[in-house]
């Protein structure tokens, strides 16, 4: 699922520039996209309660919900080919998840 405070129109617009230019696969037109009310992005919003955020801003997460954010560097130009936030940043949420179990 996409959450994001990008309009529909500006999320269509990327997510077919990422497919078109072979950065992202196929399906990721196909994800669910939740918009915030407000600028505050709380799970239940969404209607997920296990799920992570993945964010650049820390005053998008909801109070209390702070052991669900996975910080993610800001994307921004120069872009890099050698960009690793994503890797990062499943690599923190699969270690947090062996800590739960």
């Amino acid at each position: 699922m996409l959450y994001t405070s990008v309009s529909s129109v500006r999320v269509h617009m990327i997510r077919n520039l990422l497919v078109e230019e072979g950065v992202a696969p196929v399906w990721f037109l196909d994800l669910p996209v939740c918009h915030p009310d407000g600028t505050i992005k709380d799970k239940a919003r969404c209607g997920r309660s296990d799920a992570f955020l993945l964010d650049d801003q820390a005053v998008v997460v909801a109070p209390g919900e702070e052991s669900w954010w996975v910080p993610v560097a800001e994307y921004l130009p120069p872009y890099s080919d050698d960009d690793l936030e994503l890797v990062k940043a499943f690599a923190t949420i699969k270690s947090r998840l062996r800590e739960s179990n």
